[in-house]
């Protein structure tokens, strides 16, 4: 749980850098956008590596692999790891941080719009 609070802390830092940056002052419709954005791709990343990490592509992934390398022996073949296993990425903390900065963003949009 320190770690999901050390990484939205962070992020939050950078969405302010980035304004400042890009816009030469922070606002909270700049904060809004931004991190709407990065939230956006922290939950898509997460919950794409939830389904490749579930399995959902191993048939696929199988299917394409002896299709394009038709010409290797059999053994080869049934010793290849499924995509699911390949992926072994942690996406708890991603979705953790990308759900927090969304309920940063929905606190910002309720106070631009009072």
């Amino acid at each position: 749980m320190k770690k999901i609070f050390m990484w939205t802390a962070i992020i939050l830092g950078f969405v302010f850098s980035i304004s400042f940056i890009s816009h030469g002052e922070i606002t909270l419709l700049y904060f809004i956008n931004i991190t709407f954005y990065i939230a956006a791709g922290l939950l898509m990343i997460s919950l794409f590596t939830m389904v490749v990490q579930r399995g959902f592509f191993d048939a696929i992934f199988y299917s394409f692999r002896t299709v394009l390398e038709s010409s290797e022996s059999r053994e080869k073949k049934e010793k290849k790891t499924p995509l699911s296993e390949l992926v072994s990425f942690p996406y708890n903390s991603l979705v953790g941080v990308g759900f927090i900065l969304l309920l940063f963003v929905l606190g910002a949009l309720f106070i631009y719009y009072l």
